[in-house]
Order: structure tokens, then sequence, then C-alpha cells
């Protein structure tokens, strides 16, 4: 009786840090979704064509495809290993805490893919579309100096100054979306830091006297947040590496130029 009165808070509470989890990752896709357009206007304006048409479609869906999988399958996976892991606790006799383990981690080494392979292809793609805009950049400075008479020095020079506005233009709106990134994560991983604390805490401090099956359920508990905690800062990092990166490389049309 005690240990169905424990689960049943602890499955209320873990199901509120479940939702924190899962509403600052549909927040961070929405705001993704707002910020990569602008960005990439701003670098189409600077001259950056090819980076935005091919960068764009590569950042937008694998942003698109990240949070789709963290939501639609980690997350859910993070909820089965605690299931299971409250079920094994039930009776000795049932004995399933090996799946929670392998369910952990299948996510980390997922998480782990996921960021190696965002981060090699915007950075492939990334350096040959700079360098291509950067030369074409380079090329219509050239043609304003040496084909239009009198102005056309003055034209020439117009353009880096165009250039050099849009490029602090780009990077103001970046480090913002980078801070505004960062203000809707942080709460949500504090909070889930404090849950994990109480429950690793809590289960220390009971089990001198406490039945082994409510100190492991506490135990799990924690663990299965530790993957909600992964979860939220992988997205986290991933968008805000992606979006340095963005800034990086874009800024490479205007250093080519």
């Amino acid at each position: 009786v005690c240990y169905i009165l424990l689960v049943t808070l602890i499955v209320a509470s873990f199901i509120q840090i479940y939702n924190v989890a899962y509403g600052v990752v549909f927040e961070i896709e929405k705001f993704m979704k707002v910020l990569i357009p602008i960005i990439f206007g701003i670098v189409a304006a600077m001259g950056g064509i090819t980076t935005s048409s091919m960068i764009y479609p590569v950042l937008a869906f694998s942003t698109q495809f990240i949070t789709m999988f963290m939501t639609n399958f980690l997350l859910p996976v993070s909820m089965i290993a605690f299931v299971l892991g409250i079920v094994s606790n039930i009776s000795d006799k049932v004995s399933i805490s090996k799946v929670p383990n392998i369910l952990k981690s299948v996510s980390l080494w997922s998480m782990g893919v996921i960021l190696t392979l965002f981060i090699g292809i915007l950075s492939l793609e990334g350096t040959v579309a700079s360098t291509v805009d950067g030369v074409t950049v380079k090329t219509a400075k050239f043609l304003f100096s040496g084909s239009v008479p009198v102005v056309g020095k003055l034209l020439g020079d117009s353009v880096d100054v165009i250039l050099g506005s849009t490029l602090i233009i780009k990077d103001a709106i970046g480090f913002i979306g980078i801070a505004v990134l960062f203000g809707l994560a942080l709460v949500p991983i504090i909070k889930i830091i404090v849950v994990i604390a109480i429950y690793s805490g809590l289960s220390a401090i009971i089990e001198p006297f406490s039945d082994k099956r409510i100190c492991k359920c506490l135990n799990d508990t924690a663990d299965a947040s530790k993957m909600l905690l992964g979860i939220v800062v992988c997205v986290t990092v991933m968008v805000i590496i992606g979006t340095v990166m963005l800034l990086k490389i874009t800024n490479f049309t205007s250093m080519h130029g």
C-alpha cells in the first residue's frame, strides 16, 4: 500500500516534468521557425544567395526533424523507461530492470549521432556555399568599380558599407536569438535538475530504513528525469550551436568579398 501511494505521487510529479520538457522543446521549435527566416533574409540581402538556398532548407529540415524526433520518439522512450522501472519494482517475480537501461542507452546514442550529423552537415554545406557567395560578391564589386565610369569606385565602396551594415544587423539578431533560446531553456532545465536532486537525495536518506523497492523506484524516477534533462539540453545546445555556426558561416560571405 505504501509503495502504491508513493508511486501515485511520483507519477504525478514525473508527468509534470515530462510536460515541462515537452513544452520547452516545442517552444524552441516555434522560435527557430521565426529566427531562421529572418537571418537568411538578411544573408540573401548581403548577396549570400547560394548560402541561403543551400543552408536554409538543411537547417529548417534539421530543426524540424530533430524536434519531431525528440517529441515523438525520445520523450516517449523516457516515459516508457519510467513506467517499466515502476512496474519492475512492484514484485520481485517480475524482472524487467534491464529494459529501461537499454532504452537509456538508445536515447544517449541517438542524441550523440544526431548532434554529430547536424554539425557535420551544416559545416560542410556552409563552407562550400559561403565560398561561392564570397566570389560572387567580389565579382559584383569589381564590375561596379570597373564598368561604371566616374562613380564606379564610389559604388564599389558603397557595397562594402552596405555589407558591413547588414552584417552587424544579422549578428545582433543572431545574438538576441541565442539569448532568447537560452532563456527559454534555463528555467525548465533548473526545474528538472531540482527534481533529480530531490529524488536522488530522498532515496539516499531513506535507504537505511526503507524498503529497497521504494529506494529503487526513486532512483529509477531520477534516472528517467535525467533522460528528460538530456533531451532538453541536447535540443538547446544543438540549436544554439547551429545558430552560432550559421552566423559564422554567413560572415564568410562578407570576408571573402
